[in-house]
């Protein structure tokens, strides 16, 4: 079913507060200013701060962990909020972590997570991006459909379409599933592969004109730079290219 994104406009996160994740049995951070700098030493928890505001912002974790391990060692549950704020609005936005499972609520009212795509998107930056530059195309589809779920609901719908889809056809494989079947299996993935493709080369062409924009302002112009999201089915010369080919 479509939905549509919240209006996120001038919206920022005012503050942010952990009880019993990862390390911290409590930690509060008010007044967040446009740029914030965690300064301390290695394995104090700097990194666990941010996972835990990517977690209430795109909604997920870099480190793509369990529940239970986000919950600090020795309790049951975990709780993380966040207040966001713009000239119109106020929000806050909970999550709650227990018996393994993660729940939001937005302003004390229960949402999926689906609902909640969009509202402040965010970008970690971490060593492992590298992988998009030297890792699988797989890797990079992966980061691809990440910055797309956030952006659209219907994007992240439709990845999880696709995923079940295919897992549930990897099963019916292993278990000889019959002929019959199995083509109605594979016509249902076809139809919503060709929706998650169309949406990620639409967020490919995007993101390539300002991929485009910044590699010209490095270069003060002296330089261009070409990229193309290309499916598997389609024939290509690779010497074209001077820098990401992705497949599909």
């Amino acid at each position: 079913m479509a939905t549509s994104a919240p209006d996120t406009k001038d919206l920022r996160i005012e503050s942010v507060r952990f009880d019993h994740f990862r390390n911290y049995p409590m930690f509060k951070l008010d007044d967040v200013g446009p740029l914030t700098v965690f300064v301390g030493r290695n394995a104090i928890g700097k990194t666990n701060i941010v996972e835990g505001i990517e977690l209430l912002t795109a909604l997920s974790s870099f480190r793509n962990p369990t529940a239970r391990q986000l919950v600090q060692w020795g309790n049951e549950n975990a709780r993380l909020q966040a207040k966001f704020s713009s000239a119109s609005r106020n929000l806050d936005l909970e999550l709650s972590i227990a018996d393994g499972k993660k729940s939001y609520t937005l302003n004390g009212k229960p949402k999926k997570i689906q609902t909640l795509k969009g509202l402040l998107p965010a970008v970690a930056f971490t060593p492992d991006d590298l992988d998009l530059v030297k890792g699988s195309q797989g890797s990079k589809r992966a980061a691809l459909d990440a910055l797309g779920s956030q952006l659209s609901p219907n994007y992240y719908v439709i990845r999880k379409d696709y995923e079940k889809i295919l897992q549930h056809k990897n099963r019916l494989l292993k278990e000889e599933g019959s002929p019959s079947y199995l083509d109605a299996v594979d016509e249902t993935l076809l139809a919503v592969g060709t929706q998650l493709y169309c949406y990620r080369s639409s967020l490919f062409a995007k993101l390539l004109r300002e991929i485009e924009r910044y590699y010209r302002e490095i270069t003060d112009g002296s330089e261009s730079i070409q990229a193309a999201y290309i499916p598997s089915w389609e024939e290509h010369d690779p010497e074209k290219l001077k820098w990401w080919n992705w497949k599909d």
